[in-house]
Formats: structure tokens, C-alpha cells, sequence
């Protein structure tokens, strides 16, 4: 059902109990009630109820505009419901393309790895990515650029919005100590909200 009008002075299905068991089908359906008293309380205790609104019996255009307006909220959560899976479908599709990609992606806030792929963490000699997610970038950096890259990392968080992609080298320590060069492309991005 798109939405049900009830009687708020039905006896043998009160609106009450049909409220209640619309709430524990857990369906999106709105209950308009129609009293027949058009007093503020029995509006106030129907809203109490859970209804969408409280209609008198008489105001035939009211009844239409309240129908009309619920319809189109009806529709605007299921547009939005079906958004939100479409989002998630995409996010999860987006992570097996990271975790999957032969380049080698990283993801950082504040100076930690927040998210590195297996190939990233081949480049740099791990067996796996967990040695490197959450541990602070600098470890990873030769000593002679810590400072180099702090500074660079600091001043490309503050002006993000203005700068595309840059492109940097930065002397890096692998697994076994040993240090070498590799080109970094970096860029601003949104990763698990982050």
C-alpha cells in the first residue's frame, strides 16, 4: 500500500492497533486519520499515535492536499533509499577496484595510512598492507625527507582545492631498511569518509 486512511473512531480495527502493525511490518506506509471531533486534542493524540496527520472528516480539500504531500514524501524516502544501496554498491565495487588495482594506491589523513592496496605494499617490501594501515607516513620516509615531506604533505591539506595532482619524489625505506626513490602522484580524495 502507498498510504492508508483510517478512522480514528474505528472499533473493530482501531487506528491505534493498525498503526502498530504497520510500524512491526516495518513498511513504509503512512496512516492519515480522519476524526470526526476536529479538535486539537484528538490532532495531537493521532500524531501521538505515529500518524502523518490528522484530517477532520468534513475538509474533503484538506484530506487531498494531506494525501498528496505523504504520496510524494512516500516517494521522495524510497528515491532515496534506493540512492543510498546504489551508493553502497558503488563504494564496495570502488574497493575491490583499490584492493584489486596493479597500482600501487594510498590513501592518508593526517599523516597516516588510513588505507594502502597490496600492491603499495609490495612496492615497499610487505607481505601484507596491514603492517603499513594506520601507521604514520614518515615511518616510511628516508630520514633526509622527513621534514621535505611533512612540509609538502602540511601546505597540500591547505590548498587541496586549488591544487589538481602533483607529482613528487620522495626517497622511501622499504621493509628491509633499504632506502630508494619512488614517484608519488597525489592527489585530494575522499576515502571512507575521510
Amino acid at each position: 500500500w502507498d498510504l492508508l486512511v483510517a478512522a480514528d473512531s474505528a472499533k473493530v480495527l482501531s487506528a491505534a492497533d493498525v498503526i502498530k502493525q504497520v510500524r512491526r511490518l516495518a513498511r513504509d506506509v503512512p496512516v492519515v486519520l480522519l476524526t470526526e471531533e476536529g479538535s486539537n486534542t484528538s490532532v495531537v493524540e493521532g500524531l501521538k499515535l505515529g500518524a502523518a496527520d490528522v484530517v477532520s472528516m468534513d475538509e474533503d480539500q484538506h484530506l487531498l492536499l494531506v494525501i498528496n504531500r505523504e504520496v510524494a514524501n512516500r516517494e521522495e524516502r524510497q528515491g532515496r533509499r534506493y540512492a543510498e544501496r546504489r551508493l553502497k554498491e558503488i563504494e564496495r565495487r570502488n574497493q575491490q577496484l583499490l584492493d584489486s588495482s596493479r597500482d600501487g594506491i594510498a590513501f592518508e589523513e593526517d599523516g597516516m595510512f588510513l588505507y594502502v592496496n597490496d600492491s603499495f605494499a609490495e612496492i615497499l617490501g610487505y607481505s601484507s598492507r596491514e603492517y603499513l594501515e594506520s601507521l604514520p607516513i614518515i615511518d616510511v620516509i628516508d630520514d633526509d625527507q622527513q621534514d621535505e615531506v611533512k612540509a609538502f604533505l602540511k601546505e597540500f591539506k591547505l590548498k587541496s582545492d586549488e591544487i589538481d595532482t602533483s607529482i613528487v619524489a620522495w626517497d622511501v625505506v622499504d621493509a628491509d631498511g633499504a632506502a630508494r626513490s619512488l614517484s608519488f602522484e597525489v592527489r585530494k580524495a575522499l576515502y571512507d569518509e575521510e
